[in-house]
């Protein structure tokens, strides 16, 4: 593996792409241009040095099926009923597995990844910081980060930044890093209340749910560490229930007024119902990536009216997108994408589950691992109520599950001339 040479680090070609790669994750939270403009010199950067396709003969049935997502968007827009922007969305649907296959096929070493993760901790810190500013100002009316955009999304990126500040903080000696130690725990706690804060309880749900799931896992190496995680949860829960955080707030009121009025839950069944409308009358290709919002009212309407049944506000919703990571793939691409889709997340799922760390694997193997598990707990567990793996969020997730992926033994596929 590449040792970092830091007088050859911005000239060489790797370097310029480790270089890219660590603009792509300080900016990602913040700024739009310097996201896309990287994206696309990274890509470029790995497809020039792998321009010889010596390293293409030997394939992974992963690198498969990452093929296959990439180019799944581009089927359902040459077959979808509805035209408007299925083709754009298809496009750019395209950079998630294709920024995740450049990831898995790449090699950096331990410097780099940690310098990498540190820099998604500290670009997620600032964000959220100028984030705290505009909605205190007034400016905004719940905590966005600037360039991930609604408080859904938002809560998403922080969640996933959490998983990765939780796995480092569980990795590190505290003997030998007892400055860096207290910081980590730091950003834990401010993660955690910023999640809790923004109301999210999708991501609140994923939050808790890795928090018990890491430290039931490191419970393999030390115990003392579960239990501090414990009472981490119970400090950062009964300090924001005492302050009355906004979600908290939100569901005293809607638990003593029962009113189906306060049930924020309520406009999301509707969009899910208008969902499955979409797919049920476009089973196999669906509408189109980035179409869903072309469900109109009047679409609504006529596919009832084929289904003998009458559109009303209070059963469906039009929306520019499902709200669910699940449902949304299924409405926008149908069975093709979504089998297509979910292959790969099973699959990963699956090496996740295959290459477990063992008690002796180094640290940095258990913080990859770890940060890698938190990401897709993220992706499907927060799923459930929002559109992840998309946008800022998704290619936060990807980042960290290619950092791990490249990392193990695939069985491979030879390619033969």
């Amino acid at each position: 593996m590449r040792q970092l040479n830091i007088k050859t680090f911005f000239t060489s070609l790797h370097g310029v792409q480790s270089l890219s790669l660590l603009v792509i994750i300080l900016t990602l939270p913040s700024f739009e241009a310097p996201k896309t403009v990287f994206l696309i010199l990274f890509v470029t950067l790995f497809l020039l040095s792998h321009r010889n396709l010596s390293a293409f003969k030997r394939w992974a049935l992963g690198d498969c099926l990452l093929v296959a997502w990439m180019l799944v968007g581009f089927v359902v827009a040459a077959f979808a009923e509805v035209h408007h922007k299925e083709w754009s969305g298809a496009s750019n649907a395209l950079l998630i597995p294709l920024f995740l296959f450049c990831l898995k096929n790449s090699q950096f070493n331990n410097k780099e990844i940690s310098l990498f993760l540190v820099s998604a901790i500290l670009g997620t810190l600032l964000a959220s910081i100028y984030g705290l500013w505009k909605l205190y100002s007034h400016q905004k009316f719940f905590l966005e980060l600037s360039s991930v955009g609604h408080v859904n999304h938002s809560s998403v990126y922080i969640c996933i930044a959490y998983a990765i500040a939780l796995a480092m903080t569980l990795t590190q000696s505290y003997s030998s890093h007892r400055f860096t130690w207290p910081l980590l725990i730091a950003n834990v706690i401010i993660f955690g209340s910023l999640i809790i804060l923004s109301g999210s309880r999708g991501s609140a749900l994923a939050m808790g749910i890795i928090t018990l799931f890491y430290g039931l896992i490191w419970t393999r190496k030390s115990k003392k560490p579960l239990l501090i995680l414990l009472m981490a949860a119970l400090i950062v829960n009964g300090g924001v229930y005492l302050k009355k955080a906004s979600m908290v707030q939100e569901t005293l009121e809607k638990t003593a007024s029962n009113n189906s009025s306060f049930n924020s839950l309520d406009e999301r069944v509707k969009i899910w119902n208008s969902a499955l409308l979409v797919w049920r009358h476009n089973p196999v290709f669906g509408i189109g990536i980035k179409n869903f919002h072309q469900a109109t009212p009047e679409r609504q309407k006529n596919w009832l009216t084929e289904e003998n049944k009458i559109y009303t506000d209070k059963i469906y919703h039009p929306s520019s997108h499902g709200h669910s990571l699940y449902l949304n793939i299924l409405a926008e691409q149908g069975l093709i994408g979504f089998s297509v889709i979910f292959m790969n997340l099973i699959y990963i799922c699956y090496l996740l589950y295959r290459h477990m760390p063992k008690q002796e694997d180094r640290p940095m193997y258990w913080l990859l691992w770890l940060s890698a598990v938190g990401a897709m707990q993220v992706i499907l567990i927060n799923g459930i109520f929002n559109t992840t793996l998309h946008h800022e969020h998704g290619l936060l997730s990807v980042l960290i599950i290619g950092l791990w992926w490249a990392r193990i033994k695939e069985p491979v596929i030879e390619q033969h001339e």
